[in-house]
């Protein structure tokens, strides 16, 4: 009796193997650091004015006439990259996680942009579009960004270790600081600041009018 436990047990090792082999390879094809092939893809995506995106991205949103998309990286990256709408603000993501991806070239053109949430790794460099009149800018996570531009009501959120550094001018400026973030906003003159900041937040700001802080921990604002 054992013998042939011991028989069916074999047996059943030996047809499982395949199975084994063929997961553990394509496992591995995932993690590793090639990239057997890339390309570049248009997509087609329009009505949005508000940008959310994070992984390990890099994006460049522009202004333009007309909304176009384009990215460029591994295949097998674009194959799993996910674009969803929702209340006027473009979520860009991929459908499953996966380790060591890399990274993903993102162009955004459109015709206005109301603000942006950039989160994860991701990199985002946003020119300048025309005027603003309530503008909103929230980077989280190790993420970093840079935006240019002219608004009366800008409101930064920083979270993490995130950077963001402003070019341009702005009436009011609000900022939520928390965690280990830095805000280079020298270059983004204002009349009136409102700083509240929190654990080692760092920012760099310039008020004309007037400057409110609320700062604990170990905060530096210059």
């Amino acid at each position: 009796m054992k013998d042939q436990v011991r028989k069916m047990m074999n047996w059943a090792a030996i047809l499982l193997l395949p199975a084994l082999l063929f997961s553990s390879c394509e496992d591995a094809s995932y993690s590793s650091s090639s990239c057997p092939a890339s390309e570049q893809r248009s997509f087609n995506v329009s009505g949005f004015t508000r940008v959310d995106a994070g992984e390990n991205f890099r994006l460049q949103i522009q202004p333009g006439e007309t909304f176009s998309l384009t990215a460029e990286g591994c295949t097998r990256d674009l194959d799993e990259l996910e674009l969803d709408l929702h209340n006027g603000e473009l979520e860009i993501r991929y459908d499953r996680n996966r380790n060591n991806r890399r990274q993903v070239d993102i162009t955004i053109t459109m015709p206005a942009l109301d603000g942006f949430n950039i989160s994860g790794v991701a990199e985002a460099n946003v020119l300048r579009f025309g005027a603003h009149d309530d503008f909103h800018a929230t980077v989280s996570g190790a993420a970093e960004a840079s935006f240019s531009g002219d608004m009366e009501q800008l409101t930064v959120n920083l979270s993490g270790t995130a950077k963001l550094k402003l070019n341009g001018t702005t009436d009011n400026l609000e900022v939520q600081l928390s965690g280990n973030p830095r805000l280079e906003a020298y270059n983004l003159p204002a009349k009136v600041a409102d700083i509240e900041a929190s654990g080692a937040a760092k920012a760099w700001v310039l008020a004309s009018e007037s400057l409110r802080v609320d700062a604990s921990g170990n905060c530096h604002i210059y």
